[in-house]
């Protein structure tokens, strides 16, 4: 049962947040090159929701952590309001 205020792990989803001054094209080879697809785009925040494999979520979280280019990678939750 879900409970307000909870979250829940998505498989096969990851945010990852580039910086700034990555330009989008440059964020899209980056993602593309790794063989991965790109869900969604919030372009204001230079944010990617990326299709990677089933449990393989928190590998890919840092190996995006360990690029240069990104300010931050997670895991995509769902939050339960009620």
């Amino acid at each position: 049962m879900r409970q307000p205020g909870k979250t829940n792990l998505v498989q096969g989803r990851i945010i990852v947040g580039f910086k700034n001054e990555v330009p989008r094209n440059k964020a899209e080879e980056i993602i593309s090159g790794f063989g991965l697809t790109i869900l969604n785009v919030r372009e204001r925040f230079n944010q990617f929701l990326v299709k990677v494999p089933n449990t393989s979520e928190d590998e890919w979280v840092q190996k995006f952590k360990a690029l240069q280019e990104v300010s931050f990678a997670e895991r995509e939750h769902l939050l339960h309001t009620c």
